[in-house]
């Protein structure tokens, strides 16, 4: 395509460059994922820029207008004992989901990226996403390219709740029957029960430090998977809090018993999506199931919010099978560059993919 243009900045700073262009574009899109905005990988870049990692936001502009951001950091993989020169989507285990931005499908993205890499001088064997969604832009782009060579690997399972999922949970939420009604009953002989729901920037900074104070007390802590063990991932989530509050799109529930916080969660609402991002509950109260009763009334206020039209849990776990998610793939998606190493990655990760007796066959060899 003779009239896009592809250049590329670099860093926390050359990402601050482009910050009006990249929220322009994700209004345009108006269906974005909240790991594909920009407050997501200005909050990535607080927390786990350490300055030995090159990162890079590969922007394509049609005339003066921005319509797609693909971020990428160098790594270096290795196969056959040779070292490979990679160009990866950003994500990390706390979030375990990653993206391009395109405005268009059918634009040759990496067909641009690795021409203009070789004329700019960054070393790129292979692309590689970690933690692709069957159903992300990364995929659409690559399912639109015919000639651009691509392999998937199927990684793992990401639940999620559909609009008719969610308000059946609220229905059922209204049954004296259930368990769960009949835990809050407990809960409420022991004191006044409240929900409480902060999303205001000032109301919002008091309620996360609750969040980490109950998630450091208990199992978490004594597993070592607390936030207050990793610093890097502290920091990436108190940006994302305050990034996030500055458009409304991050909210903290808690419960709250005689005033006392004994269980809380952050989740982000960004378009028709919720995202489960963190939770914590006092284990006093365990038998009470805090975490749960947190989720349900989470669910019931969005069952009566008609913009929200899915739940995502980010991951896949035991505990969320209760409210009978359904489930999307995750795939590691490899996009070799036209270099002799690029090629023998694509062979060496195919190989993989075959030895894993992986059922899915969406390469293209």
């Amino acid at each position: 395509m003779d009239n896009i243009r592809i250049e590329h900045v670099s860093g926390a700073q050359g990402l601050r460059s482009i910050r009006d262009r990249w929220l322009e574009l994700t209004e345009r899109l108006d269906n974005g994922a909240f790991y594909q905005h920009y407050y997501f990988f200005e909050s990535f870049l607080e927390g786990f820029d350490d300055g030995k990692t090159d990162y890079y936001f590969f922007t394509l502009y049609k005339g003066e207008t921005l319509i797609g951001v693909i971020p990428l950091r160098q790594i270096r993989l290795k196969c056959f004992g040779l070292k490979i020169a990679a160009l990866e989507i950003p994500w990390d285990y706390d979030v375990a989901l990653c993206d391009i931005i395109v405005e268009d499908d059918s634009i040759p993205v990496f067909n641009l990226i690795f021409e203009y890499c070789r004329r700019v001088g960054i070393p790129v064997d292979v692309v590689r996403g970690k933690f692709v969604l069957q159903n992300a832009h990364l995929l659409s782009v690559l399912a639109n390219q015919s000639e651009t060579r691509y392999l998937t690997i199927f990684q793992a399972v990401n639940d999620y709740l559909e609009r008719q999922q969610i308000e059946l949970v609220y229905a059922k939420s209204k049954k004296k029957s259930r368990s769960v009604y009949r835990k809050q009953q407990k809960l409420r002989k022991l004191g006044e029960v409240q929900f409480v729901t902060a999303n205001a920037t000032d109301d919002i900074e008091s309620a996360y430090r609750d969040l980490l104070e109950i998630e450091n007390s208990g199992w978490k802590n004594r597993a070592g998977s607390a936030t207050e063990f990793y610093p890097m991932s502290k920091v990436f989530f108190a940006k994302l809090v305050e990034n996030f509050s500055k458009i409304g799109a991050c909210t903290i529930t808690s419960l709250k018993l005689d005033g006392k916080t004994i269980a809380s969660k952050l989740s982000v609402v960004l378009n028709d999506r919720c995202y489960y991002l963190k939770i914590g509950y006092d284990e006093t109260y365990a038998k009470m199931s805090p975490g749960v009763l947190l989720i349900e009334n989470v669910l019931a206020s969005l069952a009566e919010n008609t913009g929200v039209k899915e739940y995502n849990f980010i991951t896949h776990h035991d505990y969320y099978q209760q409210w009978d998610p359904m489930h999307a793939k995750k795939y590691e998606v490899y996009v070799p560059a036209g270099t002799t190493r690029g090629r023998l990655a694509h062979y060496w990760f195919s190989c993989k993919k075959l030895l894993r007796r992986d059922p899915d066959h969406l390469t293209m060899i």
